[in-house]
């Protein structure tokens, strides 16, 4: 049982990869921002009651055997992906405020701005700030003053 929730898990270049493989038992990802890394499922992977929800991801995929069943991955957002992993998922540019100062809030035109599944158990960002609780903004920081999807 774990929670990572508001997260940024930010790579220095030349690590390229998060990789999950084994058993995982309610495992909960919310609202993490994931923009400089390639995040693997592998080998022995299996999850039961696991939840990938509200993410911003560079990239995301099953490998070497590894499968995503058991798992809810919905409401994310892909950088660097032709085809959203998941339920619900969106595909471009994140339009990030500065990534090379590591600012990685989204601009309000984002596709990620206040297009995320509503949260209840999630109610401020990284920052404390508190999020819309109808339109939340995928990743881990709110974005504010930017128009409803």
């Amino acid at each position: 049982d774990s929670a990572f929730v508001n997260c940024i898990f930010h790579r220095p270049p030349g690590i390229g990869y998060s990789q999950y493989s084994g058993h995982m038992d309610h495992v909960l990802w919310l609202h993490c921002t994931v923009p400089t890394q390639t995040w693997l499922w592998r080998g022995t992977l299996h999850g039961d009651n696991c939840y990938v929800v509200n993410g911003i991801f560079i990239k995301m995929q099953e490998s070497q055997g590894g499968t995503t069943d058991g798992f809810t991955i919905s409401h994310n957002h892909f950088i660097n992906q032709a085809k959203p992993m998941g339920t619900a998922g969106t595909t471009a540019d994140p339009q990030f405020v500065a990534p090379d100062g590591l600012d990685y809030h989204v601009q309000a035109s984002s596709p990620a701005a206040r297009s995320g599944l509503p949260l209840q158990c999630v109610p401020a960002d990284i920052d404390g700030r508190p999020r819309d609780p109808r339109h939340p903004t995928r990743g881990c920081y709110v974005c504010p003053e930017s128009p409803k999807k």
